[in-house]
């Protein structure tokens, strides 16, 4: 492989070559980047670099109205800039902590790129652009999420404690040793599981999604847990409509309208909220902070919980004729067509997931069509499978990862026994004492 090597310029500075082409101009690359910067119109408060020498860092650097630049080069060229604007890295995973860490927001980032210097090395840069993007996004989507939810959550937490004296929570270490996990989602590959389903249940404790519930009803397969986590009401629409009576893992900021319902019992985690941490302090209860998707939270709960294996059926971080849900979920197909009652939180995420371009994501064999959020919880659950122990149906859509093991009938059959004891432990908590205190603070 080639390498860049330097040359002296005319006006003395130092400009670099790449393969027998220059990267930056032999007459005076500082004048050359100050005409580039000067086409690109307004740039924003946070700038975030892939120019290799610093010619781009400098006049950026003197800009008043800029406040950091973040900037790569796996090239690792010699800086000449000394400002404390420029931050440096080496490492595209310490990109990404940092954009994620500080919160960074796509309205307030411009991006700059140097094309000769990208071109040195197109699919290297190609990458590392597409997960800088990807983390920008992801950092922008938990933004508004927390600024859409945030006042909502307290708000929550506040009229649940008003009509609770007592809760049921569950604890760290609440299974026995061996114990395996069946996790239902509702993705499109759930269609035509009733028999593999109902053939292996016996093996695990299972675990549904309020979006799977519609069609494992219809199938008349009851699972053993359901988690929602979501404070808004569309979860609330898939669970008042279940006629079973249902054991449901929730945080205290899930929709007052859902503790209202009377075909569940209610068994509570924590969110991790600032609030909850005053209430459950000493108790051991079991926390999973809010990321993305409902799946990663029951995903850290099973880690936490100590569950052997997790069996992942109806994920697929994809979509089948359009629809992200089995049957559109009862979700798109009814939800979203037959009311707009609830559009002032719920609509506003799903337009802002919406606005950005159809994406395809592969599992080294077959494409899946998705949009950049689903992308981004697919690139993230890759990112983080060595935390939790997946296996996956033969025939899932979206097979994930080479590296995760597929199970058919038979093999499951063979290889697990069947779980006797399908309860969590849990406990009851008064909690009379704690709650005024948390409701004065909320105000």
């Amino acid at each position: 492989m080639s390498e860049i090597v330097s040359v002296k310029t005319k006006s003395g500075e130092v400009t670099y070559r790449y393969d027998g082409k220059l990267i930056y101009s032999a007459y005076d690359p500082h004048k050359e980047a100050l005409s580039y910067i000067s086409g690109l119109g307004k740039i924003k408060d946070i700038v975030i670099t892939i120019c290799g020498a610093d010619f781009i860092n400098r006049i950026l650097a003197d800009n008043p109205n800029i406040s950091q630049i973040i900037t790569h080069d796996p090239y690792n060229l010699p800086p000449f800039s000394e400002s404390k604007k420029i931050k440096r890295f080496d490492d595209i995973e310490a990109v990404k902590n940092y954009i994620l860490n500080e919160k960074l927001h796509i309205k307030n980032v411009s991006f700059v790129i140097w094309k000769s210097y990208i071109e040195t090395n197109p699919p290297l840069f190609k990458n590392i652009i597409e997960q800088i993007k990807n983390t920008l996004i992801k950092s922008t989507f938990s933004i508004n999420n927390e600024e859409t939810f945030t006042r909502l959550e307290n708000s929550n937490i506040k009229n649940n404690l008003k009509c609770l004296d007592k809760i049921e929570i569950i604890r760290g270490n609440s299974v026995s040793p061996q114990q395996n996990a069946l996790v239902i989602s509702s993705g499109a590959s759930l269609c035509g599981m009733e028999h593999f389903l109902k053939s292996i249940k016996d093996r695990f404790i299972t675990f549904a999604l309020p979006s799977a519930l519609p069609y494992l009803e219809h199938i008349n397969f009851r699972p053993d847990y359901v988690i929602a986590v979501d404070p808004g009401y569309g979860t609330f629409y898939h669970l008042a409509k279940t006629r079973i009576k249902h054991n449901l893992l929730i945080p205290l900021s899930v929709s007052q309208s859902i503790l209202k319902l009377s075909n569940f019992n209610f068994i509570f985690f924590s969110y991790g909220n600032k609030y909850e941490d005053i209430l459950y302090r000493d108790t051991g209860i079991v926390t999973s902070p809010p990321e993305g998707s409902v799946i990663f939270n029951l995903l850290r709960i099973l880690k936490t919980l100590d569950f052997d294996k997790t069996l992942l059926v109806g994920q697929d971080f994809s979509y089948f004729n359009n629809k992200s849900h089995i049957n559109g979920g009862f979700f798109e197909t009814e939800y979203y067509k037959t009311t707009n009652y609830y559009a002032p939180i719920d609509d506003i995420i799903k337009k802002k997931e919406l606005q950005f371009e159809s994406k395809t994501i592969s599992d080294g064999k077959n494409e899946f069509k998705t949009n950049i959020a689903l992308q981004i919880y697919f690139n993230h659950f890759i990112e983080n499978i060595n935390k939790y122990n997946i296996i996956i149906p033969e025939n899932a859509f979206n097979t994930l990862d080479k590296s995760i093991k597929r199970y058919d009938i038979n093999g499951i059959l063979n290889e697990f026994y069947p779980t006797k004891n399908k309860v969590l432990k849990t406990t009851q908590l008064n909690i009379k004492k704690r709650k005024g205190e948390i409701i004065d603070l909320i105000g």
